[in-house]
């Protein structure tokens, strides 16, 4: 909480993020980083390749808003629901094209991006 919630915008300004990085480090991992280590720097994954990868993040939260808006909002423990999803998405496994499967679900439409604002409490209409 140190980082997300300081004492006073002075304690922010003269907060040392690689002491608390190591402090960190130490007690989470039970180790000591190298003196003249960076590895509180380890943003490596974002060069890579995997820069893309974090929008699959984004339509993960989609298809998981537009499913829960399309079976579950009425009645999150319903049984009839909850069956149907299991035989309309879960039965297939890898076996068949998830974004097919997907769409065979919702009824053979695409997934909406308004199910996610709607949660998120964002107005889809123009103001």
């Amino acid at each position: 909480m140190t980082v997300h919630n300081p004492a006073s915008r002075d304690a922010l300004t003269h907060l040392d993020e690689v002491e608390l990085y190591k402090d960190l480090y130490e007690k989470l991992k039970f180790g000591r980083i190298p003196g003249s280590s960076y590895a509180h720097d380890g943003s490596g994954h974002l060069l890579s390749g995997y820069d893309a990868g974090y929008y699959s993040y984004m339509c993960a939260e989609i298809f998981a808003a537009d499913l829960f808006q399309t079976t579950f909002a009425e009645n999150p423990r319903s049984q009839a629901a909850w069956e149907q999803f299991r035989r309309g998405i879960l039965e297939y496994g890898g076996s068949r094209n998830e974004l097919e499967v997907l769409e065979e679900f919702l009824g053979g439409r695409c997934t909406n991006l308004n199910a996610l604002l709607s949660i998120l409490g964002i107005s889809t209409s123009p103001s």
